[in-house]
């Protein structure tokens, strides 16, 4: 003989709240992880900037100083760099003002078998940069790449790209809650 049972219930009220729980953990989880990678990176790299995001500076958005050589969003990965180990050829970042610039090395200038000035240009560039002191070097590229990866920190610099990344975040969390929501449960017999 059968015995009739009722079909299986869940509390939905309590299944979002979990699945909003392990979305934040998951967050949590991930800002560890790039910390953990970040102060990984600076100590190998020996230095405070060992990613670098190529960012666009002409007027099409997919055109940089060093194109063709990198584009815009190409996430470098940068190490440390002594002056007197510099070299013409070599992709370095420096700054400028606030700005941080990456671009080759063209011409190193020595007086007395010191460096005292050197001389940058981005690939895509027709003049070479005004020259910049050895103090100003960041970094020098590890010839190491990933195309297009930072695209999203780019746009997570200026107030409407912040507003079209934290939509997609929002809308991929809503998705996320709705499919758990909707999830046909099993009945047991």
């Amino acid at each position: 003989m059968q015995k009739d049972t009722p079909p299986e219930v869940t509390n939905l009220g309590s299944k979002n709240y979990r699945t909003i729980l392990e979305i934040i953990i998951l967050i949590i989880i991930a800002l560890f992880l790039w910390k953990g990678v970040d102060v990984g990176l600076k100590n190998a790299m020996g230095t405070d900037e060992p990613l670098t995001v190529v960012v666009i500076d002409m007027s099409q958005w997919y055109v940089t100083s060093m194109t063709p050589t990198l584009t815009a969003g190409d996430i470098l990965l940068m190490e440390g760099v002594k002056p007197e180990t510099l070299k013409v050829g070599d992709v370095v970042t420096y700054t400028r003002g606030n700005r941080i610039i990456v671009h080759r090395i063209i011409e190193i200038v020595r007086e007395n078998g010191e460096i005292k000035r050197i001389i940058t240009k981005g690939d895509h560039n027709l003049m070479p940069d005004p020259p910049i002191s050895p103090d100003q070097i960041i970094s020098r590229w590890t010839g190491i790449r990933i195309p297009i990866a930072g695209l999203a920190f780019l746009l997570a610099n200026k107030p409407e790209g912040r507003t079209v990344v934290i939509s997609l975040l929002i809308i991929v969390i809503i998705a996320f809650i709705l499919e758990e929501v909707f999830k046909e449960k099993p009945y047991k017999l």
